[in-house]
């Protein structure tokens, strides 16, 4: 553990590393639930199509009570609501990024699935003017069922798809405010920085892999045999659809759409998926004592006189000064004083030093009341209360210190002692506990590798008794708003990436540099602007679970762009010749679009996973 008085001013011209660029969450997209009605009633409606055309394909030919050109007849009657209806909207999709130049996942199924049953509808039509399959019965092959087999399993994944973002949206509060629900859904839709890169890949994927089943047809067709052109065609299609980039399409958004509904339900809001990966990357998180380690509920423990002055009296007067106060150590002092039945007096001229304490006016007479920065300030001299003052900071204890400020005089009411003309009046000792899940959430920030480091108003002394007692890793004590801002440009330039948990108001100068940027709660927007992730409510172990979230999704998001990768690395030559060069049997269309599938529904399965982090 590391203590620290606040750090020096910066220099002038001294640098820190600003926080990375973020996107803002897109627009909310269709009703997914209208989206997910459309897709079942499209694959519920033409599946039996889909299973009795695969039926009459795996039968032997030709079947004894059909012919086979019939037979083709009726594939072509039952394929024509699978692929015409079913697969519009697939196909709409293709015929749109065609004209956009904008190539993705509908280019590479619109051209193979097309091509699939545009060449069969040929075959049916005209079979005399493609090669034969099996000369004796002058039978032409042809694969309508792969065409609509491969539209059911496009449509399929894509309910699952919907479905996932449906088990993703998160279970919140109903006392939620609306504004914070919308900002998760808007966050789920958002889109990762390395989803651009990936978006960038399959761009220039698809124009290559296009390129490579048009080589793989011409290369059947030339060096084949009589069938080359055919097999060619079936390998092509095959190519195009197992190299389809939908699971990298959908490899990061996923990820991201279940990790910001996990952490919503944790009581966590992601501003949007590039804060999620934001928040991963920071090692270092400066947080305040006061409210987040502490339950920021403090009492009075100890009320210590200065000699001549009365306990009660120096409570009073400092009731006076916090009277208007709304900061926790000013309630406790209310509160304090009201159980003791003492009635604080009218205050004037109050000034409030923030970070330091209040100063103002009873009966005539100037007050002080604050930490030892705001004595040095007023000039009045602490050592006369100096051994029990730090005694009770080395149990934990804030030391508030009430004066008078000089030119000597004391406040009406109270006896003037010639032995001691001293200005101190006394001291207040304010015990705050520690919340309870603090010790659990240290424990849990240091086992993602994070260093915790601790401001505070309070005396050093305070802040390592309680640094010590929970193993928090660098404390810094009289810490004013503007030494936050130093304290987040020293961490950087010594390399490290910096979270900040702060409550906003006093401290926009040093949110505004840090890395990383945790809202305490909902009621500060200024905060939650800024904020790369919002705490419904104050709580270190939140914070613990938020990055763990984070650094969880991000993993989960490079596993599924390495398993979206697997299947068109390694299948587009099995897809491309060399499957039926090791079995002697052609790599299908079906088999193509299968393998795509899994791939797919692996990257669906490996998101849902993080339903279960933190």
């Amino acid at each position: 553990m590391q203590a620290s008085h606040p750090p020096p001013p910066g220099r002038q011209g001294d640098t820190a590393h600003r926080p990375d660029a973020t996107t803002q969450a897109p627009a909310q997209g269709d009703d997914e639930a209208v989206a997910l009605r459309d897709l079942r009633w499209r694959f519920w409606c033409t599946l039996p199509l889909t299973a009795a055309m695969t039926a009459l394909e795996m039968a032997p030919r030709p079947l004894g009570w059909i012919s086979p050109g019939r037979q083709d007849w009726l594939e072509l009657l039952l394929s024509l609501p699978v692929v015409l209806w079913a697969g519009a909207p697939m196909f709409i999709g293709c015929a749109q990024s065609i004209a956009r130049r904008t190539p993705d996942r509908w280019t590479l199924f619109g051209i193979g699935t097309g091509a699939t049953f545009v060449y069969s509808v040929a075959v049916t039509l005209a079979p005399r003017l493609f090669p034969v399959t099996a000369a004796a019965d002058g039978w032409t092959g042809v694969h309508l069922e792969a065409a609509a087999v491969i539209i059911s399993l496009m449509l399929g994944l894509q309910m699952l798809e919907l479905r996932a973002r449906a088990v993703a949206q998160p279970v919140v509060s109903q006392a939620l405010p609306p504004p914070i629900v919308q900002r998760v859904a808007q966050a789920q839709r958002s889109q990762a920085s390395m989803q651009a890169w990936a978006d960038e890949l399959a761009g220039h994927a698809v124009p290559a892999l296009l390129t490579i089943a048009v080589l793989t047809w011409l290369a059947w067709g030339v060096l084949g045999s009589e069938q080359g052109w055919q097999l060619g065609l079936v390998h092509a299609v095959a190519v195009t659809l197992i190299a389809c980039p939908a699971a990298l399409v959908l490899a990061t958004p996923l990820s991201g759409m279940v990790a910001i509904g996990r952490a919503a339900a944790l009581g966590i809001v992601f501003r949007d998926a590039t804060a999620l990966e934001q928040f991963s990357r920071i090692d270092t998180l400066m947080v305040d004592k006061t409210g987040l380690v502490t339950q920021g509920q403090p009492t009075v423990a100890s009320v210590v006189a200065a000699p001549g002055v009365c306990e009660d009296e120096v409570l009073r007067l400092a009731a006076s000064l916090e009277q208007q106060g709304r900061h926790p150590l000013a309630l406790a002092i209310v509160a304090a004083a009201r159980a003791r039945g003492l009635v604080p007096e009218q205050v004037q001229d109050m000034t409030a030093a923030p970070g330091r304490g209040m100063r103002g006016s009873v009966a005539g007479q100037r007050l002080a009341l604050g930490n030892r920065l705001l004595m040095a300030h007023v000039g009045v001299d602490l050592s006369l209360l100096q051994t029990p003052a730090e005694g009770l900071r080395e149990a934990g204890c804030s030391v508030v210190f009430l004066a008078y400020e000089p030119p000597l005089g004391r406040p009406e009411g109270l006896a003037p002692d010639r032995t001691q003309p001293h200005p101190l009046l006394g001291l207040l000792a304010l015990s705050d506990p520690i919340h309870a899940t603090s010790a659990e959430a240290v424990q849990a920030l240091h086992a993602t590798g994070l260093r915790l480091v601790m401001t505070t108003s309070d005396a050093l002394t305070t802040g390592v008794a309680l640094a010590q007692q929970l193993g928090i890793d660098e404390v810094y004590g009289e810490v004013e708003p503007g030494d936050k801002l130093t304290l987040v440009h020293r961490l950087q330039r010594e390399g490290r990436v910096v979270g900040m948990a702060a409550e906003g108001r006093r401290d926009a100068a040093a949110l505004d540099e840090a890395d990383a940027v945790v809202a305490l709660g909902l009621g500060n927007n200024a905060a939650i602007d800024r904020a790369h992730v919002t705490l419904v409510e104050p709580d270190l172990l939140r914070i613990a679970r938020a990055h763990a979230v984070a650094r969880a999704a991000v993993v989960n998001m490079w596993q599924n762009l390495a398993c979206a990768f697997v299947c068109p690395v390694l299948g587009v030559p099995l897809a491309a010749g060399l499957w039926y060069a090791w079995t002697g049997w052609p790599f299908t269309p079906v088999m193509a679009a299968l393998a795509g599938g899994l791939s797919s529904l692996a990257v669906l399965a490996n998101a849902m996973r993080l339903r279960s982090v933190a």
